[in-house]
């Protein structure tokens, strides 16, 4: 029996997220954000478009980096183009969204490592959010009390990650 594939819908929502910050970008006035966006991607994948130059030289994984010079940032529902010089000749090249192994933020200290999402596979919310407790630990310490006939539990909320 299969069982649900929790790393791959999360991966596809964080895909989500960065196709939405980068369409941002995008249509953004020069000058409106700053930021510094650093884009890995497999470059074996399929859709990926690279000059047979940079293929060459990138056989794998190729790393770029948005910040001030690159043209023409476009964003599908398939894929990131842009062009940027490599070596002072214009190249543009189109990442589809699949093929994306890492995604930063470097101003915004906001990353994401796709690889390390697709391993997540079944973990107990405990042990995603860094904390591990048993469930007679998530009871203890709770008063409680009748009111009008409506228990009332002080302490923490034992129905979400919040204290």
């Amino acid at each position: 029996m299969d069982t649900i594939k929790y790393g791959l819908i999360y991966s596809n929502l964080m895909k989500l997220i960065v196709m939405d910050v980068v369409k941002t970008l995008a249509s953004a006035p020069t000058g409106t954000y700053h930021f510094c966006i650093v884009i890995s991607f497999d470059t074996r994948s399929y859709g990926v478009v690279l000059s047979d130059r940079l293929k060459a030289q990138y056989p794998r994984e190729m790393t770029i980096i948005l910040q001030h010079q690159f043209r023409d940032l476009k964003v599908s529902y398939e894929a990131i183009s842009v062009t940027l010089s490599f070596n002072g000749m214009n190249e543009n090249i189109s990442i589809p969204f699949p093929s994306l192994v890492r995604f930063e933020d470097k101003v915004a200290g906001f990353s994401v490592d796709f690889d390390k999402l697709l391993s997540v596979q079944n973990i107990p919310q405990t042990e995603l959010f860094g904390e591990k407790e048993s469930e007679l630990d998530k009871y203890q310490n709770i008063t409680h009390r009748i009111e009008d006939n409506v228990l009332v539990l002080d302490g923490r909320d034992i129905f979400s990650r919040s204290r």
